[in-house]
């Protein structure tokens, strides 16, 4: 028969199998502590790379708070430089604002002098008023009217008076018109 002539088939471990009694080879204890010993070793490296790997998210963590501190301590000095220029850039504009309105007041009393001179006076009594750098300001009563408010009600009432009395004027001529007829 043709049986007898087929290799033996091979077990994982490379030992050839034995058919007729069904029993591991010698040798398989020996492998499975190696095996054992494989997984063992397997399992602390495993250990050491999740540690690796927690300490390197730790690292990551400590980096990312640090580059946030210091962003955030960027943007503070950012806002503290813009508020100086702001400053700086109001202080400018008030000086400039100050000049203008001390050159405006002084353009004001030479003409009020030449007018003077004009008008034939021989001394000018009003003296120019000192330009201080404060603005003048000028405080209102809301509740009291202005000059110009009372002007403006009196031109109000005469020009709706005016109206009325044209236009009883015009019934009373239009009442004769229609009487006579």
């Amino acid at each position: 028969m043709i049986f007898n002539s087929l290799p033996q088939s091979e077990s994982v471990n490379g030992v050839k199998a034995r058919q007729d009694n069904g029993q591991e080879p010698s040798c398989s204890k020996g492998l499975s502590v190696e095996v054992k010993e494989k997984k063992v070793k397997e399992s602390k490296e495993n250990k050491v790379k999740e540690k690796a790997k927690v300490a390197l998210e730790k690292a990551k963590e400590a980096k990312l708070k640090e580059a946030k501190a210091k962003e955030k301590e960027v943007k503070e000095k950012a806002k503290v430089n813009l508020e100086k220029a702001l400053a700086k850039a109001k202080e400018a504009k008030l000086k400039e604002a100050k000049a203008k309105s001390a050159k405006l007041a002084e353009e004001a009393e030479e003409a009020k002098a030449k007018e003077a001179k004009e008008a034939g006076a021989d001394t000018v009594l009003s003296t120019a008023p000192e330009t201080s750098a404060e603005a003048n300001v000028v405080l209102m009563d809301k509740e009291k009217d202005t000059v110009s408010d009372v002007q403006r009600q009196k031109t109000k009432r005469l020009s709706k008076s005016d109206s009325a009395l044209a236009v009883v004027r015009a019934r009373s001529e239009r009442d004769r018109k229609l009487a006579a007829s």
